[in-house]
């Protein structure tokens, strides 16, 4: 192999960024981002089981040295990078199922290449999966993207892409504290490898919170409610700490945990004002 496994993914993560950004400017509409963010988390969320609980292939980027975290760091690239950014491409240039489908081929294809370079490694999966699954997804991001283009959508798809949005951004910042800085981990010893432990619960965590967030933003609940939540889950983060079950390293107060949350609910709300849908979450 002429390039390190870890350019490759790099590739797709500047590929990525490329046509987020030229989607924008040809479209001039910062929904498009929202719509990255809620396609990103759909993703993942989907990952989660086809990665961790039922093993079906292994990212090999070797980005980062634990296994465990450089697994995880290839999918955040397909997650986050490459696919959502094609989801946006297609929505903002209008593209016909022709295109769709040509993309999804090339897409398959990469997965089929990335498989035989050994940068990426099938168990039971198969490439001819991941063309069926990018047409699933890229026709819901129609779907969504119809919806994000209304004037008043329902109540439960605000809510709905204030839940994604937000859990996407969190499970962002998250795996930069986790993954790269190694700030803290979850553990409670019920699964022998401790890095997929750590994302089971992170990830069930973090939806859960998502949740709260959604429902305290998107009803317009006000500063007082907002106050109270994050006073509430700073408590049960120092819990979660004391009974270490949130194992701190490098100092790293479990307490701090919910700053990832107040992070990630302002970069919220920066995005929707930008998209101009500022109106459909309340912070204060």
């Amino acid at each position: 192999m002429f390039l390190k496994p870890a350019y490759w993914y790099y590739g797709l993560v500047i590929i990525g960024l490329a046509l987020l950004i030229i989607s924008i400017s040809h479209k001039k509409d910062f929904k498009l981002l929202v719509l990255s963010l809620v396609i990103s988390d759909l993703l993942h969320a989907f990952e989660v089981f086809v990665l961790v609980v039922l093993p079906g292939y292994r990212y090999l980027p070797q980005i980062l040295p634990d296994p465990g975290f450089d697994n995880l760091a290839g999918a955040y690239v397909s997650d986050y990078f490459i696919v959502p950014a094609f989801a946006v491409a297609i929505n903002a240039f209008s593209l016909s199922w022709v295109s769709i489908a040509g993309i999804a081929a090339i897409l398959t294809v990469t997965d089929w290449l990335f498989n035989n370079l050994g940068i990426y490694e099938h168990y039971w999966w198969n490439s001819l999966y991941t063309g069926i699954g990018l047409i699933i997804l890229y026709a819901i991001s129609k779907w969504i993207w119809q919806r994000l283009k209304k004037d008043r959508p329902s109540l439960l798809f605000r809510l709905a892409v204030v839940y994604l949005g937000f859990a996407s951004i969190y499970s962002s910042i998250h795996f930069i504290f986790v993954g790269i800085l190694q700030l803290y981990r979850f553990h409670i010893g019920w699964l022998q490898d401790p890095i997929w432990e750590h994302f089971l619960i992170a990830s069930t965590y973090m939806h859960i919170v998502a949740a709260i967030v959604a429902l305290s933003l998107g009803l317009k609940l006000g500063y007082r409610a907002n106050i109270l939540i994050v006073a509430l889950l700073a408590v049960f983060n120092w819990l979660l700490g004391y009974y270490n079950i949130l194992v701190p390293f490098s100092g790293f107060a479990p307490v701090f945990y919910t700053l990832i949350m107040v992070i990630a609910a302002a970069f919220l709300t920066c995005i929707f004002r930008l998209a101009k849908i500022g109106s459909w979450i309340k912070i204060i």
